[in-house]
């Protein structure tokens, strides 16, 4: 399997992980009680900011696999 399309399958599963993470973290902040209004606030905050890097990250992954894959075509 060339490296373009590996690192296309394996960004695929990493961002499994990390929705199945981010679902599974955001649960257990839903679990905190309603007088820690700061906190629930605070950590829906960091997880909105870690989703967003991960979001570009993932997104500048993808475009430097696929365009490994056009070179390896070429």
């Amino acid at each position: 399997m060339a490296i373009g399309t590996t690192g296309i399958h394996w960004l695929d599963l990493l961002e499994s992980e990390f929705d199945k993470s981010f679902v599974d973290l955001d649960m257990l902040i839903g679990e905190i009680d309603e007088d820690q209004i700061e906190i629930i606030y605070a950590a829906r905050q960091k997880l909105t900011a870690l989703s967003t890097a991960f979001a570009q990250l993932s997104h500048k992954s993808q475009v430097v696999f696929e365009n490994s894959i056009k070179l390896e075509v070429c």
